[in-house]
């Protein structure tokens, strides 16, 4: 945490940075946890972002949404350091390999991007393209 300046942290990337032990589990509710930190002039988050961790060695991201969202496999989408996206360019491209109820695994096309940056866990991600639902037609008899 640290290393973020406080001009670009929002109440909720300041929740998601924190290391708690595993018997606490902080939450953020109101209306303006898209603020950023002490500033409530600037703009504030962009609200289509996605929460994604980076396991350790692992070569994929965890995407905080799953099939109750209609997250689908096979859909695409960029990857950001914060959820402040009006700073930042697109760092990744990943796309959806696995959905769950609650969560999604997401696969860099680049392999390289999770190699160098291996100390990063927390990842936001923005829908690109969503791969449709497949959906059978059968004529009536």
């Amino acid at each position: 945490m640290r290393k973020s300046p406080i001009s670009e942290l929002t109440y909720w990337t300041l929740i998601h940075r924190l290391v708690m032990p595993a018997f606490q589990t902080p939450h953020l509710e109101g209306r303006h946890t898209l603020r950023r930190l002490f500033d409530s002039w600037e703009e504030p988050a962009d609200s289509s972002m996605i929460l994604c961790r980076h396991e350790h060695g692992k070569p994929r991201l965890v995407l905080y949404a799953g099939l109750l969202h209609g997250i689908t496999v096979g859909s695409t989408y960029e990857i950001f350091g914060m959820d402040l996206s009006d700073l930042q360019h697109p760092l990744a491209t990943v796309t959806i390999d696995k959905v769950e109820t609650f969560t999604s695994l997401l696969v860099p096309l680049d392999p390289v991007f999770l190699v160098s940056n291996k100390n990063r866990r927390v990842w936001y991600a923005r829908l690109l393209k969503a791969s449709g639902a497949n959906f059978h037609q059968y004529p009536a008899e």
